[in-house]
């Protein structure tokens, strides 16, 4: 009598496709992440995208390299030699990233241009000696650094007292005495200083969000800059399901 054949063990990438629906290579090139449906948020956005399913919409369909890597991001290892550390990742960590974190905005999502943020960035790269904002190299760690650095300092020239999440924690220098207040200049942006630590600007400089920046090769820094100036971030609670924390965006208290 024939022995049953033995089901092959899949692997842990080979687990994480099957959760999240994808069965097959053809399937993969298509694969955008789960449905969102979280009624609150829904009321006070008009789209609302997983970080993965927003980062595709940002990138244009003849980019099929690197509408493949974001496809692709957690569940392959993806080549991305400007963030070396990008190995050192594990990949539920990206994959809880990318297909759990919410993008909420109000407008249709619209290209990115070089010329909306152009006048800005050369007025910043001027004032913070070595900025790489703006040029050709590939993004990696230090520019998403600057990025986020840019965004707070883009805030703060527009406008005294901005609400962004980004901006906590953070004043005009030229503003006025704030007795009692421990300030010490914001290393990275000028002319705004800092008065208690922001773990939301941490949370996006950190590795991993390196890491998602340089997985959108040349240009990704216009998509990451639209995202955090433009959009709101909700990021999961762990074991909470469907409850979420605010890291980025205008601030909501409702």
């Amino acid at each position: 009598m024939a022995r049953p054949r033995k089901r092959k063990r899949l692997s842990e990438s080979e687990e994480d496709q099957k959760r999240l629906g994808i069965e097959n290579e053809s399937k993969e090139s298509t694969y955008s992440g789960p449905e969102i449906n979280h009624p609150v948020l829904s009321c006070f956005y008009h789209n609302i995208l997983t970080l993965r399913q927003y980062l595709l919409s940002r990138l244009p369909e003849t980019s099929k390299r690197r509408r493949r890597a974001i496809t692709l991001f957690g569940f392959e290892d993806v080549d991305i030699q400007s963030c070396p550390r990008s190995a050192d990742i594990p990949r539920k960590d990206i994959l809880r990233l990318l297909d759990t974190t919410i993008v909420g905005f109000d407008n249709g999502i619209v290209p990115c241009r070089d010329d909306d943020y152009e006048h800005d960035l050369a007025v910043f790269s001027q004032q913070v000696p070595g900025s790489s904002l703006g040029s050709t190299l590939a993004p990696g760690d230090t520019l998403q650094s600057e990025i986020v650095d840019f965004v707070i300092w883009h805030f703060f020239k527009h406008n005294a007292k901005p609400s962004h999440i980004l901006c906590r924690g953070f004043l005009r220098a030229s503003g006025p005495s704030r007795n009692g207040l421990n300030l010490r200049a914001a290393l990275g942006i000028p002319g705004v200083v800092s008065y208690f630590p922001n773990t939301h600007v941490e949370t996006v400089k950190s590795p991993i969000w390196s890491t998602v920046l340089a997985s959108l090769g040349r240009g990704g820094d216009r998509v990451m800059l639209d995202l955090l100036i433009h959009c709101t971030l909700f990021v999961s609670l762990e074991d909470r399901s469907g409850n979420y924390s605010q890291l980025s965006g205008i601030w909501h208290s409702r």
